[in-house]
């Protein structure tokens, strides 16, 4: 049955954004930087591009949730990515031990990225950690779409470790927001804590391919990232990211994206992109 949802990640969430512990905002332990596709115009589908820096010496603790705000005027819930489901984790974590743990669509992919984080061992040793990231649609519930990380360690361990995450809405001047929920490893505690340093991802890239089956059989395809409107809006494009530790503390960062020049008119004929289902 088909269905209509957004996503787009990157990205993180959930319009209440007050919770308990100090709070760093805006400070410069957390750096957020997001930009359009190179080429990208106003009117046209573009892939949103997000880096995220956290600073280990004022932010040692673990990291365990990351909530994205993005704004209304983003085609995230119009796009053509997201056209099939990944079966969530039963919980907001899970250990990989399979070669293909997930067996999720091809068409379920909305992004790609990468990551490094430390691995503080118990006796104080820290050794870098770097991973591939990513990032799936998951099933509509409760008005929210549910989504799946998967980080597949390169080196030097290679655990395959899976996150679960919502889209839902956004408070103005946001339209939604994505959280992904990173809580402690089972099997790490007491042996090593992990800290995340750096993550990239790139939602709606050209990197995505997605399989069509028609009447002549399969053919692969490029979907269609995040559309942007036709106007830029009057700030810019806005963008929060909220960031919650195991001390209890937070930190936030915030930007904004410039606006790109418009697109040309579109020829006649033109076919319309896919959307959410």
């Amino acid at each position: 049955m088909p269905r209509r949802a957004a996503i787009a990640v990157a990205l993180v969430v959930l319009s209440a954004l007050a919770a308990p512990g100090p709070a760093l905002a805006r400070s410069h332990a957390v750096q957020l930087r997001v930009a359009f596709d190179r080429g990208a115009q106003l009117g046209a589908p573009t892939a949103l591009s997000a880096e995220l820096r956290i600073d280990p010496r004022r932010l040692s603790a673990p990291l365990l949730a990351v909530r994205l705000l993005y704004p209304d005027s983003l085609g995230i819930l119009t796009s053509g990515l997201g056209l099939a489901s990944c079966r969530p984790p039963a919980g907001a974590f899970a250990a990989i031990i399979l070669d293909d743990p997930l067996r999720c669509p091809r068409n379920a992919v909305l992004g790609y990225g990468t990551a490094l984080a430390d691995v503080r061992l118990a006796d104080g040793e820290l050794i870098p950690e770097y991973a591939g990231v990513t990032v799936l649609a998951g099933p509509v519930a409760n008005g929210r779409v549910a989504l799946v990380a998967y980080v597949e360690g390169q080196h030097p361990f290679g655990a395959r470790l899976v996150y679960a995450g919502t889209l839902a809405s956004g408070a103005p001047p946001f339209g939604g927001a994505l959280d992904v929920r990173m809580p402690e490893i089972p099997s790490l505690v007491g042996f090593a804590t992990l800290s995340l340093l750096e993550m990239k991802l790139s939602i709606g890239s050209r990197a995505i391919t997605y399989v069509a089956r028609t009447s002549r059989g399969a053919r692969d395809f490029h979907p269609e990232g995040v559309g942007l409107p036709d106007r830029c809006p009057r700030d810019a494009f806005p963008f929060r990211v909220r960031l919650d530790f195991g001390d209890g503390r937070h930190a936030i960062a915030a930007t904004r994206v410039p606006c790109p020049p418009a697109a040309a008119p579109a020829s006649a004929g033109a076919g319309a992109g896919g959307g959410i289902r």
